[in-house]
Parts: structure tokens; C-alpha cells; sequence
């Protein structure tokens, strides 16, 4: 059993488990971390799996990453109060369930 879990194949289902709980959480940011960390875990076993790493996996893993780690800085960066323009600051403590978000519909 130990051997299992420190073997490649316990990463690929680490990984899945990773994505498949991230689409099934409806936060955006839980679901955005969890990809991530599942993301990060297919990249240590195409680092790990092969005499040689899978170099071409990896680079698309990064890149699908990056963008994962974009979405989620804008996501964070749209639900912050610093989106909250500065003519209606004043009026936002009166709102409590209100997100800070700014639509641009």
C-alpha cells in the first residue's frame, strides 16, 4: 500500500480526484485552486513517469496553469473592494450582501 501511494499512478489519480472535486464545488475560487493543485500534480508525474520527462505535457500543463493562476487573480481582483469605484464607496457599507463586482453589461 505504501508503495502505491509514492508511485506515478497514485498522482494521476490524485490529480483527477483534484479535477473532478473542483468541477463539482460551484466557488469559483475552490474550483480554480483545486485545478491548480491538480495541474501541478500531473506536472510532477510527466516530470517522474518516463526515463525522461514528457517535456511537451509539461509546457502545455504551465500554460494551462498560467491561465488557471490568471483567471484566478481576476477573479479575486473583480470581487475585491478596490473595484468598488471611488464615487460609491461611501455608500457600499450600506449594502452587506452586495458583492463588490462591477459589471461591464
Amino acid at each position: 500500500m505504501i508503495d502505491f501511494i509514492f508511485s506515478p499512478g497514485f498522482l494521476v489519480y490524485l490529480a483527477g480526484a483534484c479535477y473532478v472535486l473542483g468541477l463539482l464545488i460551484i466557488n469559483q475560487i475552490v474550483l480554480r485552486l483545486l485545478v491548480l493543485l491538480g495541474t501541478f500534480l500531473y506536472i510532477i508525474y510527466y516530470a517522474v513517469v518516463a526515463a525522461e520527462p514528457l517535456w511537451e505535457a509539461i509546457y502545455i500543463s504551465l500554460f494551462i496553469g498560467a491561465a488557471n493562476v490568471i483567471g484566478l487573480f481576476s477573479l479575486l481582483a473583480r470581487n475585491s473592494r478596490l473595484a468598488i469605484p471611488r464615487a460609491h464607496r461611501d455608500i457600499y457599507s450600506h449594502f452587506p450582501t452586495l458583492p463588490p463586482v462591477t459589471s461591464a453589461l
